[in-house]
């Protein structure tokens, strides 16, 4: 367990492209990973799981969306024709450092996600897939799981079922290697379980869904985030704690997609609204989906 979380550590150190500083602005931050998360397949949400597409201009070889060694220890993170499935897989190995790939993607907080990989290595302990959340701002959140791999004939399937924690809003997924091993990787999927949002008692349709506003509660602004897997006339609305409407975030008709909505505390008319316990509905067509929002003192 101490070489996973070693190489859990590395990982984390070499993603620069999705790491989150703590001077980040949230709705840029949500942005990157909208993008990403917008690329996944049907319900795996990580990209390019099967690392059939690679970036080879950019002066360091990578699979797209993903961040190996290769950028710090060349040789350590290689394209290989040796693949589970497909054309490519990625092979790590680490002579006298620990090799290592990476991607994050967003997610929903309190969620409930298959994740599966392959890997096959001759080491007796190749290293470890590791699975860690990071709240909005990058920082880490909740217990990383580890999922050793170990000396197969072939590839052997590695999977656990893991849930979000409430305060989770990205997942970093990685694989580190072992001191002095060599472990073929591919066919990494991050499977979503629910099939639809739960809010309350209720569980809406597949036909959108009202992500957990972040940070919640907040101070100066909170982010609120919402899915629609058909087109639809979407309104989004802020009401105080006696139902009176105090903001519009959307009121139009939206194509199927992500979205974010950027409340700042203010109302129609711009002006600071205080303190205090706020409901967030979304209205799709004739059903609704209602979050508890509470604003505290700046």
């Amino acid at each position: 367990m101490s070489i996973a979380l070693r190489a859990g550590w590395t990982i984390m150190s070499l993603d620069m492209s999705y790491r989150l500083s703590s001077d980040s602005r949230p709705f840029r931050a949500l942005a990157l990973a909208l993008s990403l998360c917008l690329t996944a397949q049907a319900q795996n949400i990580l990209t390019n799981p099967g690392f059939e597409t690679w970036l080879d201009t950019i002066g360091v070889n990578l699979p797209l969306g993903w961040v190996t060694s290769q950028i710090t220890h060349p040789g350590s993170a290689n394209k290989s024709t040796d693949a589970h499935t497909g054309n490519f897989a990625v092979e790590l190995t680490s002579p006298d450092t620990v090799a290592c790939l990476t991607t994050t993607t967003l997610i929903r907080a309190g969620a409930g996600y298959d994740f599966s990989g392959y890997a096959s290595t001759s080491s007796v302990l190749g290293g470890s897939f590791l699975i860690t959340w990071l709240g909005l701002l990058g920082g880490p959140v909740g217990a990383p799981t580890a999922i050793p791999v170990y000396r197969s004939s072939g590839y052997r399937e590695y999977s656990r079922r893991i849930t979000a924690p409430d305060s989770a809003f990205f997942c970093v997924v990685a694989f580190g290697t072992a001191p002095g091993a060599t472990v073929l990787v591919d066919d990494v999927i991050l499977d979503t379980l629910a099939t639809g949002i739960r809010t309350g008692n209720a569980v809406a349709s597949r036909r959108f869904q009202l992500f957990p506003a972040q940070p919640n509660p907040f101070s100066d602004v909170a982010v609120v985030n919402y899915a629609l897997s058909v087109g639809s006339v979407v309104t989004l609305r802020v009401y105080d704690l006696v139902g009176n409407e105090v903001k519009t975030l959307a009121d139009e008709y939206k194509p199927a997609g992500f979205y974010t909505a950027v409340w700042n505390a203010t109302d129609n008319n711009d002006e600071s609204l205080p303190t205090g316990i706020y409901f967030c509905r979304l209205e799709v067509g004739d059903q609704t989906l209602t979050q508890k929002i509470i604003r505290l003192g700046e």
